[in-house]
């Protein structure tokens, strides 16, 4: 159920994003052996021969109705918008995404100084959501040339937009804008910056320019990307308001031209008790060669995201450390996720692996883990009846060992 209302002009900008990874587990021997007694498979099941599903946990998006506007200085128009948000359209789950996007341009005059997503909520019992409540958060700014893209049909959401108001006044949209499929980089040198941050009970992007010059951009595509984190005990209607706030100036403007939007949406967690298994408990922790260790393990027993990681940190050439956690009493099945980081600038070697009851070990995870934007879900693959999850931060590469950070295990189902 959406509900759309205006603040200040007609204007409305939502994203929903989708990022996983998961990891898989081990018992009472050491990194070693784990490896040595696996297959080379990176992506096989454990346990028997039943093939993978082909559809990956998310694939199906949905959109909203895009929203145009423009902005209004008196009966000047200053400049005009596009806004919709793309979200996963598998419901019921405990981690739902959204991905809130905003195309704007201004006149020749005037100048694009300030845009901002933010989002607050209310749980079933009617208290507010915290900030933490709202994970994953990152962003795409447009126009860039280099970067990792987020999947193609959220970015063809800025295209849809760009397309809705090409002929709106003031005329035209850049063809970099209508891309907008870049993370992180690239585009002109205009000096700004873009926070992904927390405050009080809101999670936000901010984007903002250092001041008015050459290179200060009249038209700019903007994403976000956040996810839902409901309360596994709490089942019902979770409901919460996406912010857009637009600020445009010429220099001589105090506080600049604000255009203010909502967008209010509810999201029904349904309670199940086999929506999703978290690691249960702690089998071992360990870490071989010199230099190594794992610090915080019990962190990533908490049944939701709440940004406490256990540590791991691998210092010696070929060696590793490996945590292993044990993720239900039978075997379950279902799509194998971790939510962590890797703190280095280069990123960390992560590996992770599955048991079954026969204690028959598979990869199903090998992969430089580069987090530029922080925390977010690992994608492990679907595994099939397993019971124990080993993570292990692998030092590969001489001269660079690795670091990971992980805050919760899971297998979800769907």
């Amino acid at each position: 159920m959406v509900e759309t209302t205006k603040l200040m002009s007609v204007c409305l900008v939502t994203i929903l994003l989708a990022s996983l990874f998961l990891i898989s587990g081990v018992s009472g021997t050491d990194t070693d052996s784990i490896l040595s007694s696996t297959n080379d498979s990176k992506t096989s099941n454990a346990g028997n021969d039943t093939p993978r599903p082909t559809e990956p946990p998310i694939t199906r998006f949905e959109t909203e109705p895009i929203i145009t506007g423009q902005i209004m200085a008196g009966s000047y128009v200053l400049g005009k918008y596009g806004a919709t948000v793309t979200y996963d359209a598998k419901q019921g789950g405990n981690d739902p995404q959204y991905y809130p996007a905003l195309v704007v341009k201004c006149i020749d005059t005037m100048y694009i100084t300030e845009m901002k997503i933010s989002v607050t909520g209310t749980k079933p019992d009617g208290n507010p959501m915290g900030a933490l409540d709202f994970g994953s958060n990152a962003h795409l700014l447009t126009p860039c040339d280099t970067g990792t893209q987020w999947p193609t049909a959220l970015g063809g959401a800025m295209s849809t937009i760009a397309s809705l108001i090409q002929y709106a006044a003031p005329a035209g949209i850049g063809a970099t804008i209508a891309i907008g499929q870049t993370l992180w980089g690239g585009g002109p040198s205009d000096g700004y910056t873009v926070t992904n941050g927390f405050s009080g009970n809101s999670a936000y992007t901010k984007y903002v320019i250092g001041g008015i010059g050459s290179l200060t951009p009249k038209e700019r595509g903007y994403q976000y990307r956040f996810s839902l984190h409901c309360d596994p005990d709490m089942p019902g209607e979770y409901k919460f308001t996406i912010t857009y706030r637009i600020v445009l100036s010429d220099g001589s403007i105090p506080g600049g031209i604000v255009e203010e939007f909502s967008q209010k949406l509810t999201y029904t967690f349904n309670d199940s008790p086999k929506i999703t298994s978290y690691a249960q408990s702690l089998v071992d922790a360990y870490n071989t060669g010199g230099g190594g260790y794992v610090s915080n393990a019990g962190n990533v027993l908490e049944k939701k995201i709440d940004l406490k990681y256990a540590n791991l940190y691998s210092g010696s050439y070929t060696n590793g450390a490996t945590l292993i956690v044990k993720m239900a009493n039978t075997p379950v099945s279902g799509y194998l996720r971790l939510y962590g980081y890797s703190p280095s600038a280069n990123g960390g070697v992560l590996r992770v692996f599955v048991t079954n009851t026969a204690g028959v070990w598979t990869e199903v995870l090998h992969t430089n883990l580069y987090t530029p934007n922080g925390a977010g879900f690992i994608d492990c693959g679907y595994v099939t009846s397993i019971v124990n999850v080993a993570i292990i931060a692998y030092h590969e590469y001489s001269g660079y060992p690795s670091y990971i950070n992980v805050d919760a295990v899971f297998i979800k189902p769907y």
